[in-house]
């Protein structure tokens, strides 16, 4: 099984990450909430190919270019490998096997759950190149007895514009004990939009804040306001509107 885990990794490592939409293996949900008193929860796998499919499944604290067997988390999958029959689904394991005293009790932690689909080998194949696609998806371990909502924490960050060489860098400040997730921010003056520039997870973290760059934004932008989608945990929308202070 190492053996397995280390080859199907290498292969994760060296194609990267791509998104669900181009794996025929698909995660169900585009993010997972483990509840701290839980002891267990389920990911669910669905094989949209029409053909047998083999997924490697590991979680990480950040690390998206580490390998499975160097990664250290409090948390264990089964099953780790799995062949799912085409058209048919697999429900995963997700169970915390850590000490809980060693995560923060006042705020969410965060890790990345990632599937790796490796397509089969055939006989009738030649020689043409055969992708792995890798998935990941945020893993949030939420305290039991947190106060508020994740909802509300949604529209509780407070913005400010701060300037950086010629232009601008959004501020966003978290005091809610829920991570906040984006889909998309504009800053918004004067009539004119500039997108605003998410990186790589797009969240202000919980009791913590995080600065976005502000694309193409320069000059006076005395009276503008934030505008965007949200992610709750179900993965849905919600819209946002606020001002930003000065």
């Amino acid at each position: 099984m190492k053996r397995t885990n280390r080859l199907l990794a290498a292969i994760a490592l060296t194609l990267g990450t791509v998104g669900a939409a181009h794996a025929g293996v698909v995660i169900m949900g585009t993010r997972a909430v483990y509840p701290s008193d839980a002891k267990d929860i389920t990911i669910r796998l669905t094989n949209k190919y029409d053909r047998p499919a083999l997924v490697q499944n590991w979680i990480d604290k950040g690390e998206a270019n580490e390998s499975p067997d160097n990664l250290k988390v409090p948390f264990t999958i089964t099953p780790p490998v799995a062949r799912i029959e085409a058209g048919k689904d697999q429900a995963l394991r997700v169970i915390f096997t850590g000490d809980r005293s060693k995560l923060p009790l006042d705020r969410e932690s965060v890790f990345w759950f990632n599937m790796l689909d490796v397509p089969p080998k055939t006989k009738t194949e030649g020689n043409f190149l055969k992708l792995a696609f890798r998935t990941r998806i945020k893993l949030f371990y939420r305290p039991s007895g947190l106060p508020g909502s994740q909802l509300d924490a949604e529209k509780g960050i407070r913005w400010s514009l701060v300037p950086k060489g010629n232009g601008y860098m959004l501020h966003g400040v978290n005091d809610s004990p829920y991570f906040v997730s984006f889909n998309h921010l504009d800053v918004k003056a004067g009539g004119s939009t500039f997108p605003v520039q998410l990186g790589t997870t797009g969240m202000v973290p919980p009791k913590a804040s995080a600065d976005f760059p502000v694309a193409s934004a320069s000059g006076n932008l005395s009276g503008a306001t934030v505008s965007g989608a949200a992610v709750t945990d179900l993965g849905a929308f919600t819209d946002i509107e606020q001002p930003i202070a000065r």
